[in-house]
């Protein structure tokens, strides 16, 4: 079965409304008056089938649309996700032009019908005319009391209001189709009468068949324009949107079921005084009455009055199931449009019954507006519904496409098929009749070019009050939108002007030959039928003259103007490139603003926590009462407070370089056997302090000495372990360990390390942000755990530099788990460089006496300091502070006074590197051989290469490590 049960009904529903918008009122007249003339019977037929198989791929995307976005938001919410709301503001627009068009042309047909059957009776009152068109009291009225009466039946309940539309509906189809076959049943359908079978006269004249059914067929968005307004309904109507394509279809076929019997009706009787329905149809402007709509003519003169009821049912039918469905379509539109705040609030209102009340009063009371410029007006507004059409199914077939590009398979093949052959069909139906004289057939107005300009302008002006009243910022995005609505409005202005000076230069050669004629009369010379005929085509030729030249002239005024728009859409596109490069520039000083400002907040509350306990405590041993004991106890604390503030600034440092991308890897032998002892050395003593069970394992290791950053690797692993101590009370659980897994890579080998704890783990709402800079859990429980949050940033950036990977699981309460992945280069063989840790016993055995240092420090206490350690270990210090002194003193004394030289990076007149490269060029090899070692606040990497370059020997970091000093004094002063 093709329905699920419970779905039947809201399927005929949907059908009825997709069908009864599609048609209407003009399925009786616009066969006569436009389709007929143009291609004839057989042309007619074919291309309505045409146009509904065309319109079926269009309906195939407005299937997919549906499917993928569904809800009452249609094309609106369709371009907005697609194309931002720019786009989805000219797509709105279109549509809104197109079914309130196909709206006020139904709402006058109510009075046209009455006049067609009983006369002028409606013409009572006062009368005006407004251009060419007379508009009487009487009529008026009557179409604003159709207005309203419709406007208010469509605020009622809504389910009610459904089978009502698909009783009218099937009336309208059932009573066509019935009409016909009674008809054809009396013997009325008389194929001898629907000669000639293409047109042959008027506009048609001279036009190959196939160029006839192409200007029938072009016609085809504005036939079936209603047909999607049930993607508005998938909702409401509570009909799956897997369904939606049969649907439509089935509407389309219906259409152009009715479109073709109305068309075949319409020829198949001729009055007796026209020879054929050419002649027919030539004249029905000059008929009155019945005679003037030929589908009345010719169910009146072969079913009687009976048959005529039955027409009178059916055209009542057709017209009100158009005005209902379109009210309710046009009020779900401006709905959505109200709940993405697009609209007003008060437009997204709906009452008791489910109705959109609100939206449709607003399109009531917008529709109340038109009668009073006349049912001519209405026809020009028609006139482009074909363009504004062509719109929204070019959006929705380039939505298809797009949405391919995340598809794959059948599915991506299909959506790519639809939706490019959508574009196609559009992109010709929205030129073709915006370009008539290319194809010599006049198919749009002069005036309806004014009224496209108009819309155009009031778009323009609607857009810059929903931009304006943005607050979110959704608008101004897209300069193609603006460009679209641009070309159409300065497009059709070039072509209402050709237009004009068309109609303009006809009426003057009319009045030329007028006044030739009557000169060769007045002058009793007067023209025979052959002269008369002669300049007849003469006149004709240079009017075609007049016409390609101005159709030539049109086109090159067109490119030109096509060409400024490129021009001012680059140069704007330029511009707004700049502006969001500034913006992006902006952004980017507010966020390193507000991280500057972050980091400063979090560092003023841990910088001052070490300080006040170093100030604190160094107050306290000042007081004259403390003992040696407790000065001792103070200065524990002290030291303690120091290594604090030490690895917090290290931190810092460390984090500033990752995020300016100065961070590097110092690859070098390692025994990953010896790290692990010293992280389990280091801890220990602390472990067994807060009594958690502490283990660190490593067994099994077949590649344990590795090329790594040691000193970052280590880093890491300190990091997570200090973290599980701190976070894990007493009586826990903590434990490393090191496990080698299978590397496929030649010359490496893969490393996992875990950190295991069984603490009070990190919560799901914090875990996302565990890894970024400054972030720290505030909670109750770890309130009084000290931290700045920079140490998981910093371990997850030394990983990934290492090309690794670290991850965690954890449970609130239950504890947290890391884990690190690397693969790292084997070095077997290789020696492996002593720990970085101080070698206390080789140190104690230095013995420096009357070996003389020169210290160069340009800060007075940096140099006390100093001096005093280095005196300590046995050395004669002398003092410089800055650079070209020291230079001066090595020049002064002989070779081999100064055993070695201390020096500072920054220094006042000449710095330190500066120094050692003017020291290591003195021409005395024994003085530029001395050894120099930096001792600077410069501690990073790149800072060690730019000593070594300068022809220092070795580089130490302040603050002074007494341990790391004596060890590198040994290594170098002899």
């Amino acid at each position: 079965m093709l329905f699920e049960k419970g779905q039947k009904s809201c399927v005929l529903c949907a059908w009825a409304l997709s069908f009864g918008c599609a048609l209407g009122w003009g399925a009786f007249v616009m066969p006569a008056t436009t389709l007929l003339p143009i291609a004839g019977p057989l042309g007619t037929v074919i291309a309505l089938v045409l146009g509904a198989a065309l319109m079926g791929v269009i309906a195939y995307n407005f299937h997919i649309m549906m499917n993928r976005i569904p809800g009452t938001g249609s094309v609106f919410s369709f371009t907005k996700q697609l194309f931002g709301y720019d786009h989805s503001f000219l797509c709105t627009w279109a549509t809104a032009l197109a079914y309130l068009a196909v709206l006020w042309a139904n709402m006058s047909a109510f009075v046209l019908f009455i006049r067609f059957l009983f006369g002028p009776v409606l013409q009572r009152g006062f009368c005006y005319s407004i251009m060419g068109c007379e508009v009487w009291a009487g009529e008026l009225f009557t179409t604003l009391a159709i207005i309203l009466l419709f406007g208010f039946i469509s605020c009622m309940n809504t389910n009610v209001l459904r089978w009502v539309n698909t009783v009218l509906a099937l009336l309208f189809f059932g009573g066509v189709v019935g009409l016909f076959a009674i008809v054809a049943s009396k013997g009325g359908i008389d194929f001898s009468h629907m000669s000639p079978a293409f047109a042959t006269a008027g506009t048609a004249k001279g036009h190959a068949p196939l160029m006839q059914i192409v200007n029938v067929l072009v016609l085809a968005p504005w036939a079936f324009v209603g047909f999607g307004v049930v993607s508005f309904a998938s909702s409401t109507y509570r009909f799956k949107p897997k369904y939606s394509f049969a649907i439509m279809m089935a509407a389309l076929v219906a259409g152009a079921i009715v479109y073709s019997l109305t068309a075949l009706l319409s020829v198949s009787v001729t009055p007796a005084n026209f020879g054929d329905w050419e002649a027919y149809f030539t004249n029905l402007k000059n008929l009155k009455g019945i005679e003037s709509v030929p589908v009345f003519h010719a169910v009146f003169k072969t079913l009687g009055n009976g048959g005529f009821v039955l027409l009178a049912i059916t055209v009542m039918a057709a017209i009100s199931t158009s005005l209902l469905g379109l009210y309710r379509s046009l009020g779900r539109m401006f709905m959505s449009l109200a709940n993405d705040s697009v609209m007003p609030a008060w437009f997204g209102h709906t009452n008791r019954h489910g109705a959109t009340n609100h939206s449709i009063i607003y399109v009531m009371l917008l529709s109340c507006i038109i009668p009073f410029f006349g049912r001519t007006a209405i026809g020009w507004i028609v006139d482009i519904t074909s363009i504004s059409a062509s719109i929204i199914y070019l959006y929705v077939s380039a939505g298809i496409v797009k949405m391919a590009r995340g598809e794959t398979g059948r599915r991506k093949t299909v959506m790519n098929f639809t939706g490019t052959l959508g574009i196609v069909i559009s992109t010709f139906f929205f030129f073709f009749p915006l370009t008539p004289t290319l194809w010599n057939m006049n198919t749009i107005a002069t005036e309806s070019f004014m009224i496209l300009m108009a819309w155009s302008i009031v778009g323009f002006i609607v857009y810059r009050a929903v931009f304006m009243h943005d607050q979110e910022n959704r608008f101004g995005k897209s300069a193609i939108m603006w460009v679209t609505m641009l070309f159409i409005l300065l497009f059709s202005a070039v072509m209402w002007e050709r237009q004009v000076t068309n109609d303009e230069t006809e009426d003057v050669i009319a009045r030329i030959t007028e006044f030739h004629t009557g000169l060769h009369q007045k002058m009793h010379v007067p023209m025979t039928e052959g002269q008369m005929l002669q300049e007849k085509n003469f006149m004709e030729e240079q009017m075609d003259l007049v016409r390609d030249s101005q159709l030539k002239n049109n086109l090159v005024e067109t490119l030109f103007i096509v060409l400024c728009i490129f021009i001012v859409v680059n140069i704007y596109r330029t511009q707004q490139q700049r502006e969001q490069k500034l913006d992006q520039e902006k952004h980017i000083a507010e966020e390193s603003n507000r991280a500057k400002t972050i980091f400063l907040s979090n560092m003023s509350h841990d910088l001052r926590t070490p300080m006040n306990a170093i100030i604190g405590y160094t107050n306290l041993s000042r007081k004259p009462e403390a003992s040696p004991e407790q000065i001792q106890k103070y200065l524990a604390k002290i030291d303690s407070s120091n290594m604090y503030l030490m690895a917090l600034i290290n931190d810092m440092l460390e984090m500033s370089r990752i995020e300016i991308g100065k961070m590097e890897l110092e690859e070098r032998p390692t025994d990953l056997r010896k790290m692990m002892d010293e992280i389990r050395d280091m801890f220990e003593a602390q472990m067994v302090g807060k009594n958690i069970a502490f283990a660190v394992k490593y067994d099994g290791l077949r590649n344990p000495v590795v090329l790594c950053d040691r000193n970052r690797m280590n880093r890491v692993i300190l990091n997570l372990v200090s973290n599980s101590f701190k976070f894990t009370s007493e009586g826990g659980h903590v434990s490393v360990s090191l496990v080698e897994k299978e590397c496929v890579e030649e010359g490496k080998a893969a490393f996992e390390i875990r950190v295991k704890d069984d603490g009070v783990g990190i919560s799901p709402e914090f875990a996302d942000r565990v890894f970024d800079a400054f972030e720290r859990e505030r909670v109750s429980t770890i309130s009084g755990v000290q931290g700045t949050g920079l140490g998981l940033a910093i371990a997850k950036n030394v990983v990934s530099l290492m090309g690794g990977t670290i991850k965690f699981e954890s449970t609130v309460g239950k504890g947290t788990e890391f884990f690190v992945n690397v693969v790292l280069k084997t070095a077997a063989g290789t020696d492996v460089p002593e720990s970085d840790g101080r070698n206390i016993s080789f140190a104690a055995k230095a013995d420096f006496t009357n070996m003389r240092l020169l210290l160069v420090e340009d800060m007075e206490v940096n140099r006390e300091l100093a001096k005093i350690i280095l005196e300590s270990l046995g050395f004669k210090v002398e003092m410089a502070v800055n650079g070209k002194q020291a230079v001066e003193m090595v020049e002064k004394n002989p070779a081999g006074y100064y055993n070695g030289i201390v020096m500072d990076i920054q220094m006042p007149v000449m710095d330190g590197c500066e120094a050692s490269r003017q020291i290591r060029a003195m021409p005395d090899k024994k003085k530029a051989g001395v050894p120099i070692i930096a001792m600077t606040a410069n501690a990073f990497g790149d800072d060690l290469k730019k000593s070594k370059d300068a022809g220092m020997n070795a580089h130490l970091a302040k603050p002074i490590d007494v341990g790391m000093l004596t060890e590198t004094l040994v290594q170098w002063v002899r």
